[in-house]
């Protein structure tokens, strides 16, 4: 009996090192695959640009919240700052 526990602990054993040495190979299969597919990194110009575009964009977005303005002029399509906006569907819900 003790052979066939010997066994199966050998068995189990080789089995368990060989589960081990199959995740480590895909684990720096992926980390040698990974490593020379990264992104560069940004450079400062690059930084600098963006954070001047997302500053224009949102100061274009300030001035939609606080002015009128045409969304299609030809189809008669405006719109409204949101304080205004907020008015018009208070008082249409009052109605209601």
């Amino acid at each position: 009996m003790s052979t066939t526990n010997n066994n199966h602990y050998i068995k189990h054993g080789f089995a368990a090192v060989i589960g081990i040495l199959v995740i480590l190979a895909v684990f720096f299969g992926l980390l040698i695959w990974y490593v020379p597919n990264r992104p560069r990194p940004i450079d400062e110009k690059l930084i600098q640009d963006r954070y001047k575009a997302l500053s224009q964009h949102q100061a274009e977005d300030g001035k939609k919240l606080v002015h009128y303005g045409w969304v299609d002029q030809q189809k008669q399509i405006v719109h409204l700052p949101i304080k205004r906006a907020m008015e018009l569907t208070v008082n249409e819900l009052h109605q209601q």
